[in-house]
């Protein structure tokens, strides 16, 4: 059967989900502050490898989180064994299927490519910091040091030369002045400097013009081996962390990031550069989550993480982030109040601070445009607490903090039209806090940041609870349908925990922190903070492998999936690797994983066969199968296994067969 949507849509009509009995977290996007970058030639995709050790890849449409780790650190893709190395505290090889660790390795400030002589040249500073610079080389066994400059200096940059076959290197003297030198290392000897003082802080081979390229002082540069030449490029990336190039496609990429910008790719084409893409985590300060029931998206908002503190509105739709830039839009999202208008279908948001000035607007986004919808009604302030009261179908604002920092301690009520003020002060007064509504018992709920809990009913206001966990700047009090409770991330003493309210006493829990915000169609919780994004479901996407595969000489024969199994995910696909190119596979589907000897070593990991798919690898090894998951709740828990076997004339029996893979469709 090759229709593999169809048997999806099968799955989904014959499998019933089951009852919710425990939720797991997943990652389902993470923040790549400290991020490296390389680009795999053979796969076509750029890998980047986080400092906690996470991979992710871009294929060019999708990014995935792969199920291998590694230790971060400086990356380099080696062209001569088609493999990605990540040197860390060890030196990984990594091929989009495992991460083997090669030995040992130093803190190298940059790891090169030798193209022409199947080397790694590793640059690190030389007994100090200010003491010079080492040259290292990795032959396949071992590090070796080539070569050194002395003196007080540092590298700062480096690029393979594949013209030429020499190691570009950008060295910064210190002392006696500081100068920025450019040195040639061609595997026996260094030449160099030559000095112009300009300062190039990356580089990388541009196929299109043969030529190393750099940035710098503001500008492009090109190095034809004996000086630097200045590109006019009009708009130019304002950092960068790494650069990998893709000379099939006569592309360069840069990725600009650092815990103080925005992460973000830059792509340069030859003959300028463009701000192709985000990466998949949007770092947002200050954020404020909440879930807009009538798409189907979680909206966040908050400021960037970069010297602009720009606002920005980014949108989760269960698979990944988009980023919003709509032509209007509030004057800030720093400090705000958020709530979803379920009655209106509207995100309504109000005040916040615009250069440290609270102010008294109303906006409201409806999926399409931000307007304002009033200036009148509630006072300027930052940090209100908002929920949507369902049983009465009007949004609540209490308190915040005006000009000056004074606490504020009224109750308004948004109808989509205009405010009205219910109450000049509330019981909970000077107390500021979180607000959220428990529609099991049609009640508002709200936690100060004294400890205190109070609840209103629709007519009035009564203190519940004293002593339990303090508000300290969470924006959200969610209701979690599955535990039937209110959650929040609160402190107690001093640390931020997930505390749940059932009515009548605070429980902590052991979920993670962060703002919260309950996904209703995929029904579970998302926890977002600057650097990852978690989702908590009963259901969750899972992928796994099983088994041990056989065949191959140079290449582990492999089966992995490019992202999480999540229904809906029509971008979903299939990776297999092997020696043999351009030679037939068969990729097979079961519901059951078993353990058939089929002899040479090899094993049939399959059970209850109903489906598979023929087609070729290609001239490095490689076929991506789609596998478009349908658009379908009731897959959440069907497991589907797979087993892909290579026509392989150099293995024992002519074929290579790849390790079982589990996949779990969840959320």
């Amino acid at each position: 059967m090759n229709s593999l949507p169809a048997v999806l849509a099968l799955g989904a009509c014959l499998f019933a989900q089951l009852p919710a009995q425990s939720t797991t977290a997943v990652v389902a996007s993470d923040g790549f502050a400290g991020a490296r970058m390389c680009y795999d030639e053979a796969r076509q995709r750029l890998v980047f490898n986080t400092p906690s050790g996470a991979i992710w890849e871009w294929d060019g449409v999708s990014w995935a989180r792969s199920l291998v780790t590694a230790v971060g650190g400086q990356s380099a893709y080696d062209p001569a064994r088609q493999r990605v190395f990540i040197a860390g505290t060890e030196l990984y090889e990594y091929d989009g299927a495992s991460a083997v660790s090669r030995g040992p390795c130093v803190g190298y400030s940059q790891l090169i490519a030798d193209a022409s002589r199947a080397r790694l040249i590793g640059i690190r500073p030389n007994s100090g910091v200010t003491q010079g610079v080492a040259i290292d080389e990795y032959d396949g066994t071992g590090w070796s040091q080539v070569a050194s400059i002395a003196g007080l200096r540092i590298g700062i940059a480096g690029a393979f030369d594949r013209l030429r076959g020499v190691t570009v290197l950008q060295v910064l003297q210190i002392s006696p002045a500081v100068q920025y030198e450019t040195w040639e290392w061609d595997g026996v000897s260094l030449t160099g400097p030559s000095v112009d003082g300009i300062p190039r802080a990356i580089g990388a081979w541009d196929a299109t013009r043969q030529q190393v390229v750099a940035i710098g002082s503001g500008s492009t540069w090109t190095w034809n081996g004996t000086a630097w030449s200045q590109l006019s490029s009009g708009a130019l990336p304002t950092s960068a962390s790494s650069i990998a190039s893709d000379p099939a496609n006569g592309r360069i990429w840069l990725f600009s990031n650092s815990p103080q910008y925005r992460a973000k790719l830059w792509l340069w084409d030859g003959g300028g550069w463009s701000e192709p893409l985000d990466a998949p985590h949007p770092p947002i300060l200050q954020p404020n989550l909440t879930y807009d029931s009538v798409r189907g998206r979680a909206v966040l908002l908050g400021v960037l993480n970069d010297p602009s503190g720009g606002a920005q509105h980014s949108e989760w739709d269960g698979l990944r982030w988009t980023r919003v830039a709509a032509a209007t839009m509030p004057p800030t999202f720093q400090e705000h109040g958020q709530v979803f208008d379920a009655a209106r279908g509207e995100t309504v948001v109000f005040g916040g601070t615009a250069a440290g000035v609270p102010i008294a607007e109303t906006w409201a986004y409806d999926g399409n445009t931000w307007r304002l919808a009033a200036n009148t009604g509630p006072s300027a302030r930052f940090s209100p607490a908002m929920a949507f009261d369902a049983g009465r179908g009007v949004v609540v604002l209490c308190g915040g903090r005006g000009p000056g920092g004074v606490n504020l301690t009224d109750h308004w009520e948004w109808d989509g039209t205009s405010w009205t003020m219910i109450a000049a002060a509330t019981p909970m007064a000077p107390e500021i806090g979180v607000l959220g509504y428990d529609p099991l018992r049609a009640r508002l709920v709200f936690q100060g940041n004294f400890g205190s809990t109070f609840e209103y009913n629709g007519a009035a206001w009564q203190l519940v609870a004293s002593g339990g966990p303090v508000f300290s700047g969470a924006n959200s009090l969610v209701w979690n349908p599955g535990r039937q409770r209110l959650q929040a991330t609160l402190y107690q003493p001093s640390q931020p925990f997930r505390f749940e309210w059932d009515g009548a006493v605070w429980s902590q829990t052991s979920d993670p922190v962060g703002e919260l915000a309950y996904d209703a169609q995929r029904d579970a919780m998302l926890c977002y903070d600057t650097n990852k994004l978690l989702v908590d479901s009963a259901s969750p996407a899972v992928a796994g492998l099983f088994g041990a595969g056989c065949g191959g000489t140079a290449t582990v024969t492999s089966l992995m999936p490019f992202g999480a199994p999540r229904w809906g995910d029509a971008r979903f696909h299939l990776d297999v690797r092997a020696d043999a190119t351009q030679r037939p596979v068969i990729l097979g589907f079961g519901l059951g994983s078993g353990s058939v000897s089929l002899g040479n070593g090899c094993t049939f990991l399959l059970q209850n066969s109903f489906g598979s798919r023929v087609w070729f690898t290609d001239q490095a090894g490689f076929m991506h199968q789609p596998l478009p998951l349908p658009n379908s709740p009731v897959l959440r828990g069907f497991l589907l296994n797979a087993q892909a076997a290579v026509l392989d004339p150099v293995s024992p029996g002519g074929f290579a067969m790849t390790q079982g893979l589990s996949l779990t469709i969840g959320d």
